[in-house]
């Protein structure tokens, strides 16, 4: 029986020995491709001008920073996101928190009443300790949207307490891996080829000093592994039906990363006879 691979893809990149295919002439969504938009003249009331995307200032006021939410009152904690307007300028665009560097909740209404246990949690409650939310303007696929030619992101990152803090409470060391996508199911054989691996890395650059992750995707069909060097997107390759688990570790030449925050895990389910819609 022929043994399904599921392959974690860069766009420009090809197997030892295989010829380079030639790079892609998209480029990331909202960016300009080819001779950058000029107006000559302008006149009368309305003038048109070029279009420049930039990343939007997003920040979180609820929780506080550095907040201790009461363990019985963790759930209903009020949760606010600032986006100056982002999402009402952009209809279709989204927002993605990020709890912990993996549970995760889409908002595409900044005004909508939100709290701490609306957060995907399934039905777990907020360990005591330190916790950190994070807030990812995201692009059509969950992917972080990357603005201007240096592929700027816009995150919000917020830590608070569940239940009573120290007085000066230590800040975890070293990077925090967040896992954006791949996340929850995906039906049908377009859905399923176009699932992506997404990630940010805050208070550290995947490819610098000799950071890298490692994935290792366990499925159906057994478990491959990758060692990513890059920051992402990723194509993910090689999905049958099925769940398939997601590791992401933090590493360095050395080894691996022992932070609180340096690895995340996943499972998803692909169902390739599913409905798309």
């Amino acid at each position: 029986m022929r043994a399904a691979v599921v392959v974690l893809c860069l766009a420009a990149c090809a197997p030892s020995g295989a010829a380079l295919a030639p790079k892609p002439t998209v480029a990331p969504a909202g960016e300009p491709v080819g001779v950058a938009p000029t107006v000559d003249r302008n006149s009368g009331n309305v003038g048109i001008e070029p279009y420049t995307p930039t990343a939007p200032a997003i920040s979180i006021s609820k929780p506080s920073a550095d907040e201790s939410v009461p363990v019985e009152a963790a759930r209903t904690q009020p949760l606010l996101v600032d986006d100056v307007g982002y999402l009402d300028e952009n209809p279709s665009a989204r927002i993605t928190l990020v709890l912990d560097g993996d549970v995760v909740r889409d908002m595409q209404d900044a005004r909508a009443p939100l709290t701490l246990g609306n957060l995907d949690l399934a039905g777990r409650t907020l360990d005591a300790g330190e916790h950190v939310l994070v807030a990812v303007a995201v692009g059509p696929r969950g992917e972080a949207a990357r603005f201007g030619p240096d592929r700027r992101t816009a995150t919000a990152v917020r830590r608070f307490f569940v239940g009573a803090s120290q007085a000066e409470p230590p800040r975890a060391s070293g990077p925090m891996l967040v896992l954006l996508v791949p996340r929850g199911t995906y039906n049908g054989p377009s859905r399923a080829k176009a699932a992506l691996l997404d990630f940010l890395i805050l208070g550290g650059d995947i490819g610098a000093d000799g950071l890298s992750m490692r994935v290792r995707v366990t499925g159906p069909k057994g478990a491959s592994n990758s060692v990513l060097s890059g920051p992402g997107p990723y194509s993910v390759r090689g999905l049958d039906s099925g769940d398939y688990r997601l590791d992401l570790e933090l590493q360095k030449p050395e080894g691996p990363l022992s932070g609180r925050w340096a690895r995340a895990s996943r499972i998803i389910t692909v169902n390739l006879d599913g409905p798309a819609r």
